[in-house]
Parts: C-alpha cells; structure tokens; sequence
C-alpha cells in the first residue's frame, strides 16, 4: 500500500483511445479462447464469434481439424454465415452465392462471367492461426497470411 491517497482519473477507464490499445493488445496480439473443443465435436460443426469485432467462423473440417477464418467472403465482404452455430458441409455468400468448403478453400463461383482468370485456389477464405489446447479452441485474430 502506497502511504498517500491515490486519485486515478475516470478519464482512464473511458478514454476512446486507451480503449483501442487495450483492444489491439488483449484481443489482437494474443490468442483468445472462442470455446470448448466439445461445442465442435463432430467434422462439419461450425460456430461463428463477433465479439472482438472480427468476424470468425470456425469449423471442424473432415479429417477432425479445427480451423478458424474471418466471416468474409471474398468477393464482396458479405459473411459467409449468419448463423451462431450449427453443422454444414459448405458455406454459401448471401449476396452472389461464392461457396466456400469446410477448408475454406473457394469451391463455387455459380456465374464466373468475368471471373474467367481468377484462380479458385487464391481466394479462399482469409485463415486465422487457430489450435486447441487444454480442451479450448483458441483463436488468433490477426491473419497469418
């Protein structure tokens, strides 16, 4: 205990920018638990988390992989999923339907026209670096790539 009274001002607990370190550290810089490894038990289970303003969709892929990709299509920026959780074998943009698999490798485009030169293998959806650990599943959201 310090022998003097100390006064810590409000300003340090809602000051907008103090805000976005504390942000940038704790939920960009380290990994973060987005949940048990038993809420994605079975391959083709799925969940999506936006609470640290990235979206993430994570999936458990058919060789029994977790992984984790940002919630954004490729083409136009729609998420891929809506829903919170649930169990699919792809995921489907809402906006021109670019359908991605449990890889998030692109696998659909339902009208190439004018996307004759593009390479499928390129635009996948974005991989976050993800593991599990100790019966969590931990992601990172910050791109590796």
């Amino acid at each position: 205990m310090i022998p003097e009274i100390m006064h810590n001002p409000v300003s340090n607990y809602n000051d907008p920018e103090q805000l976005e370190k504390e942000i940038n550290v704790l939920f960009r810089e380290f990994p973060i638990i987005i949940g048990h490894a038993t809420d994605l038990a079975e391959p083709g289970d799925f969940m999506t988390y936006n609470d640290t303003g990235v979206p993430i969709l994570i999936t458990r892929n058919r060789d029994k992989k977790v992984q984790a990709f940002l919630n954004v299509c490729r083409h136009r920026g729609a998420k891929v999923e809506d829903r919170e959780c649930g169990k699919a074998r792809t995921f489907a943009c809402p906006y021109h339907s670019w359908t991605y698999d449990l890889n998030g490798q692109l696998r659909g485009l339902p009208h190439p026209i004018g996307f004759d030169t593009i390479e499928k293998s390129e635009l996948g959806l974005v991989k976050l670096p993800t593991f599990e650990r100790f019966g969590m599943i931990w992601v990172c959201t910050v791109s590796a790539e």
